[in-house]
């Protein structure tokens, strides 16, 4: 279920008036789920088959598996860098989570998630609660949705 707020006051001033509130497994503006990207985000190198990707996701082109993993590891990229900066400002609070080089950017994403959850936890509560990683997730997602499209075209062929 997607919850809608509506703003009466807004509608009369002609701003936007409704807002939607997605549920942490849905991607905006996607049918291909969230959870299921960052299922297969999480396979190991000899797993992650385009066969075994596009059936995580539900879907027939491996352009488009491609695309949401490479969406997903961006976004949780973004994300993750967001947590650290936030850890890096407020070191009393405990240190960076060490990192391995060749890890995944969602192993990543979760340690600084963790570390960031148990700042909060030394802080005793009085910051802003965290939003979960689902709904960080979504915003980095959507936030990388809304830029325009690319008018040039690649003059190399890719393999489909």
């Amino acid at each position: 279920m997607i919850i809608v707020i509506r703003c009466p006051i807004a509608r009369k001033d002609g701003k936007q008036y409704t807002r939607r509130l997605l549920p942490e497994f849905l991607i905006p503006r996607c049918r291909i789920r969230l959870d299921h990207v960052a299922e297969a985000s999480a396979l190991g190198s000899e797993d992650r088959r385009t066969e075994r990707v596009c059936h995580l996701l539900g879907c027939i082109d491996p352009r488009t598996a491609r695309r949401h993993l490479r969406r997903f590891e961006e976004a949780a990229d973004r994300v993750a860098l967001e947590l650290s900066a936030g850890r890096a400002m407020s070191p009393e609070l405990g240190d960076l989570p060490s990192q391995a080089p060749d890890s995944s950017a969602l192993s990543h994403l979760q340690r600084f998630y963790r570390a960031e959850i148990d700042a909060h936890a030394r802080a005793g509560g009085q910051a802003a609660p965290l939003p979960s990683l689902g709904y960080l997730l979504q915003t980095a997602m959507r936030e990388n949705s809304l830029q325009p499209p690319s008018t040039c075209a690649s003059a190399r062929r890719r393999p489909p």
